[in-house]
């Protein structure tokens, strides 16, 4: 690619500023290791976030796709009481919107296969058919798991429903990967998908959310562009989870024309943010400094992205966090790639000194960790940043 090409936009081909900058990060956040020398030798990546003038998408212009592998080893499961029954609202508003007598569900990197599991469950006349790379393969009677790529892996049914789950953010040039699902289905087909929005991470300043495994991020109005480029019509956008993502949903239409529509003004908006990171870097910095001069404990709860790209922005000598903590069992006891972070369960937060400062790294999940504490008998002190 040349340096034209790269500084170009991906979704319009409009001119684009560079936002925010880093070197020397995880190419995949959700991979953890047996051994801290395996962790320590994990691939890195580095961000260079351009964000649209013209249509306000945002996408790192440094992105290498040999550096990421979705494989089984890959693990984003959030095995958290918030987030099942998020779960099922998603599927119960699916199934009364979409599927009101039943049907096939078709969910295009569906990961390890968790939501089509909890929508089969719930609902009896549902069928799901995923597909992605990092699952195992797995036929039931009502649930089809294959692992690869679409449309290679294309199955032989019509779907009355497809979906797309915190997948487009993962994928170079999206419109081009919408359009080639768009042109597999009947036209009419409705299509559900679901991404980060960056305006959340830009207001909250949560500097801990641009990683490398999301290559574009996302504002309503540049996602509505890329769905709409990609052959998706009527395309409506929502708001979901506390608003750190959004829902859009349409229909697949062979014939859509181009949209260019896009936020003017969101591209100035990063570059603003990024040219102020540092500082909000250092004021949590300052925070954990304070808290260990007054002799606190701090322990990091949830070791997905959020996790791992917060410890190692904010401590990277290791001296300000004591240690990490992850309820997803097959994280425990393993170690954080580049970092080799030892990932402990919970229950190791019985022994750490008092007093006791935990952060929760995602704002949605406070309540059920100070829940979690307080079952556990652990006087904390629980925030979220």
């Amino acid at each position: 690619m040349s340096s034209t090409e790269a500084t170009r936009c991906w979704l319009c081909d409009g001119p684009t500023l560079l936002t925010v900058a880093r070197a020397g990060i995880p190419a995949v956040q959700n991979r953890v290791y047996s051994t801290a020398a395996a962790a320590r030798s994990a691939k890195q990546g580095r961000l260079e976030i351009r964000a649209c003038t013209s249509c306000g998408y945002a996408f790192n212009a440094a992105f290498d796709p040999a550096l990421v592998e979705y494989d089984p080893q890959y693990d984003n499961d959030v095995p958290s009481p918030t987030f099942d029954e998020y779960y099922r609202q998603i599927a119960a508003y699916l199934r009364d919107k979409y599927l009101p007598r039943g049907g096939t569900v078709l969910d295009i990197g569906c990961g390890k296969g968790k939501f089509l599991r909890v929508m089969t469950e719930l609902f009896a006349d549902v069928r799901g058919v995923g597909i992605d790379p990092a699952c195992s393969g797995y036929e039931g009677e009502r649930l089809t798991l294959t692992a690869g790529t679409f449309p290679q892996c294309r199955p032989a049914i019509t779907p009355n429903l497809v979906i797309c789950r915190h997948t487009l953010e993962h994928i170079p040039h999206p419109a081009q990967f919408i359009r080639a699902i768009s042109r597999e289905l009947p036209a009419g087909t409705p299509v559900f998908v679901e991404v980060p929005t960056a305006e959340w991470i830009v207001d909250n300043r949560a500097f801990w959310d641009w990683c490398y495994e999301h290559v574009n991020y996302f504002v309503p109005q540049s996602a509505t562009s890329a769905l709409t480029r990609g052959g998706v019509c009527d395309v409506s956008v929502s708001p979901a989870f506390g608003g750190q993502y959004m829902w859009l949903e349409g229909r697949a239409e062979h014939d859509t024309s181009a949209d260019c529509r896009g936020s003017l003004t969101f591209a100035h908006t990063l570059a603003e943010y990024a040219a102020g990171e540092r500082d909000s870097v250092q004021a949590i910095q300052t925070r954990l400094a304070n808290w260990k001069d007054e002799r606190k404990s701090v322990a990091v709860w949830g070791m997905a992205t959020k996790g791992i790209e917060f410890v190692s922005l904010v401590d990277r000598e290791h001296r300000l966090i004591d240690c990490c903590v992850d309820i997803n069992r097959s994280k425990q006891d393993r170690y954080t790639p580049v970092e080799a972070r030892k990932i402990l369960s919970p229950s190791a937060l019985r022994t750490a000194p008092s007093p006791l400062v935990v952060i929760a790294m995602n704002p949605r999940y406070l309540a059920e960790i100070q829940a979690e504490c307080q079952r556990m008998q652990v006087d904390a002190q629980c925030i979220s940043l």
